[in-house]
């Protein structure tokens, strides 16, 4: 059935355009609320008349050439890309580090809170399990700054610094604007 190939290329490009479509608009509607609810700077809530918030999309927009450069930057096509998503990687495990992390600290600063499960065996047992995640996580993320052989990858430690710049801005942006917010 060769006449489907091109039927099934076409829905496979439909479907990707969809899912980005959602990533976009997604974690801006996230952020809409979080800037209305003043956890970011006022200008970032302003919307247009059809209520898409231009000031996160042009952020967006910003943050997202900035990050392509790295095709530019690398020879490789393969090497740029497996970058950027091993950025994205990075970024997810720093996240799941901060939840376990959290976990231990919400064990000792609300230890009476109704919770829908509670991890039994009291905080060396939380110690424990939260530890073993944080540990799993950062041996992930060591290993994440050792580019794979099979993609090309010239200069090494443009790669790692890229990565650690990335973890780090991804980071501390963030932190400075919740920083603010509390002390506001």
């Amino acid at each position: 059935m060769p006449k489907m190939t091109t039927i099934i290329a076409l829905l496979i490009i439909l479907g990707g355009l969809s899912g980005v479509s959602a990533w976009i608009i997604g974690p801006t509607r996230g952020l809409l609320v979080s800037a209305q609810d003043g956890s970011l700077p006022r200008y970032f809530s302003r919307t247009n008349k059809f209520g898409a918030p231009v000031m996160l999309l042009i952020t967006q927009a910003l943050i997202v050439t900035v990050l392509s450069t790295i095709f530019i930057l690398f020879d490789s096509i393969n090497a740029a890309y497996w970058l950027l998503s091993d950025l994205c990687a990075q970024m997810a495990l720093m996240v799941y580090v901060i939840m376990f992390a959290a976990a231990i600290k919400l064990r000792y600063t609300h230890p009476n809170q109704p919770r829908s499960y509670k991890i039994p065996g009291g905080n060396k047992v939380m110690w424990f399990i939260s530890g073993i995640g944080i540990l799993c996580c950062l041996t992930a993320m060591f290993i994440g700054f050792i580019p794979p052989s099979q993609i090309p990858i010239d200069d090494v430690f443009l790669f790692e610094l890229f990565l650690i710049s990335g973890l780090i801005l991804f980071v501390v942006i963030p932190w400075l604007f919740t920083k603010r917010l509390l002390s506001t």
